[in-house]
């Protein structure tokens, strides 16, 4: 509740209209109980954790509400090149079954699960051109403003999500301006201008790029 008054607040202080996806899981006789909890509540969309809770729960909600999907024991299952299931396929079963965005560990960070190429398989199979509705890829894994701006240059396209944490809320100058240089990093990339000579206007951008690339975070 105390998440949904902070949300509401900031839609009254900027005028943009913000989401906020409740992370609903435990056994099956619980999930309809604490998805209708969440809504009734405030919530604008569920995270879901398929492989987890079963893929099926994306299709009992599918177009009633928006759906994120969290791909938690998900390398589990893929990691080894001669077992189990790609992420490429596991992918494109979560966005057959109807979800809007899926977490998607990205490499180089936190997350040292794939190569690059893998990774860029698996945002194309969210949003490559079928007769499928395309999901959006939210890239996740310790992501900062830089690595926003380099996964626009590597991926060729801004057809993705950015799920920071720490770059936000560990920010030198607190949360809002961690969230501030995000914007600015964007902003950035739709000017065509180089991160670091935008940054030089920009606080939030620099001390963000200063912070957390000394930091590694």
């Amino acid at each position: 509740l105390e998440t949904v008054k902070a949300i509401k607040n900031v839609q009254d202080k900027t005028g943009q209209n913000k989401i906020y996806f409740a992370h609903v899981g435990g056994d099956i006789d619980s999930l309809d109980r604490l998805t209708e909890f969440a809504l009734k509540n405030g919530a604008s969309g569920i995270m879901y954790s398929p492989f987890v809770n079963g893929l099926d729960v994306i299709r009992r909600y599918k177009g009633e509400v928006p759906i994120i999907t969290h791909n938690n024991l998900t390398y589990a299952m893929c990691a080894h090149p001669l077992a189990g299931i790609s992420f490429k396929l596991m992918a494109k079963t979560q966005r057959l079954i109807g979800a809007d965005m899926m977490i998607c560990p990205a490499p180089d960070r936190s997350f040292y699960v794939m190569d690059k190429e893998t990774h860029r398989s698996n945002v194309e199979a969210c949003v490559q051109e079928s007769s499928i509705k395309k999901m959006l890829p939210g890239l996740s894994g310790s992501q900062n403003p830089e690595t926003l701006y380099q996964q626009y240059a590597f991926l060729g396209h801004d057809n993705f999500a950015i799920c920071p944490g720490a770059a936000v809320y560990e920010h030198p100058l607190g949360i809002e301006a961690g969230a501030r240089s995000f914007v600015e990093a964007v902003e950035a990339i739709n000017a065509s201008i180089p991160l670091l000579e935008y940054a030089k206007e920009h606080p939030a951008l620099r001390e963000s790029l200063q912070y957390f690339k000394k930091n590694k975070i």
